[in-house]
């Protein structure tokens, strides 16, 4: 399979192959940290979306 990581509109991340899966939630625990992301994979045609990340709770400060 294959996977990226989008943050900010942009391509933060990507995996591809046989671990591809627990490769890219490494990343995940590394980027969510700074804000939201989406996880996405290839279908064969386009992206999908595999999970939304949040922060939790909203940093004070935050609008919610």
């Amino acid at each position: 399979m294959r996977f990226r990581i989008r943050m900010f509109g942009k391509t933060v991340a990507s995996a591809e192959g046989a671990y591809s899966e627990s490769e890219i939630f490494r990343y995940v625990a590394q980027y969510r940290e700074d804000g939201e992301i989406t996880v996405q994979y290839w279908t064969g045609t386009h992206w999908k979306r595999w999970a939304l990340f949040c922060q939790w709770p909203i940093p004070a400060g935050d609008p919610a």
